[in-house]
């Protein structure tokens, strides 16, 4: 985002950033719930487990059918399990730089200027990194939480701001989707995800989607 001058601030101006930042935040979100979504379809052995955690926060902390804001708090499995997405729902590489000028680590690798720098995966994240473990996180309760193994928001002071609305957005669908509703794969087999950008989409395919059965 170009400087601007703060005392010269037009309704134009303000309107961009605005719509620029509602963009930012719902399509992003969207493909998150997508992913997690397609992330449980493709794993239906843990259905039965999140289902349960789920009906017990609503009939524990429910009132008049809706439950309250701090009722998230008590959903550890499926927080663990949407961070576990997340995790592995962004591209290979995450929080890219431009480097301005040329850098030399003290290891002695060498950047010059105007590379664009970016960490893998592997490299964060050494404990088996490319298997999904929807429950290695239970211990983080926080699936918005930033750490040095988990860039999903990015890090440092151009972390997300928006990351715990986009999390508890994400939770409070799934919550109202697991109790109302069983869903798979059309395949029965783990899905495909590739790299758009910064996050990963589903791949197109003639036997991509998911079945939804309603609970009885």
């Amino acid at each position: 985002m170009e400087e601007h001058d703060p005392n010269n601030i037009s309704c134009p101006y303000l309107l961009d950033r605005i719509y620029l930042i509602i963009f930012a935040s719902i399509h992003t979100t969207a493909i998150a719930i997508t992913n997690v979504i397609l992330s449980l379809a493709s794993r239906p052995e843990y259905m039965q487990e999140l289902y349960e955690e789920q009906l017990k926060v609503h009939k524990e902390t429910n009132v008049n059918g809706i439950i309250p804001f701090e009722a998230l708090s008590d959903m550890k499995k499926l927080d663990s399990f949407i961070r576990e997405t997340l995790r592995l729902s962004v591209n290979v590489a995450g929080i890219d730089h431009l480097v301005k000028k040329d850098y030399t680590f003290s290891n002695g690798l060498q950047i010059p200027k105007n590379c664009i720098t970016s960490i893998y995966i592997d490299d964060v994240y050494r404990d088996e990194p490319k298997s999904f473990e929807p429950f290695r996180h239970l211990d983080i309760n926080v699936a918005s939480k930033v750490t040095k193994n988990f860039l999903t928001f990015g890090n440092g002071k151009h972390t997300c701001p928006g990351r715990q609305l986009a999390v508890n957005n994400i939770k409070f669908f799934m919550h109202n989707v697991i109790l109302k509703y069983n869903f798979r794969t059309v395949s029965s087999k783990i899905e495909e995800s590739r790299g758009t950008g910064f996050t990963a989409l589903p791949v197109e395919t003639s036997t991509a989607g998911v079945i939804f059965e309603k609970r009885v």
